[in-house]
């Protein structure tokens, strides 16, 4: 049975936690991406999504 698309787009509290984790490494998003077996537009529309506003 495949999973609702929703379920494969939103990203999981852990997954949110591991991304600034990568990030604070100096992790590129597109290795960040394939460490956690999403699109890089998934983790970037997340970064843009979570920014401080200016």
């Amino acid at each position: 049975m495949q999973q609702p698309l929703e379920s494969q787009i939103k990203l999981t509290p852990v997954e949110r936690k591991n991304i600034l984790f990568f990030l604070a490494g100096g992790k590129p998003i597109t290795e960040i991406a394939h460490l956690l077996g999403r699109i890089k537009s998934t983790i970037s529309h997340e970064l843009r999504r979570n920014a401080a506003p200016i």
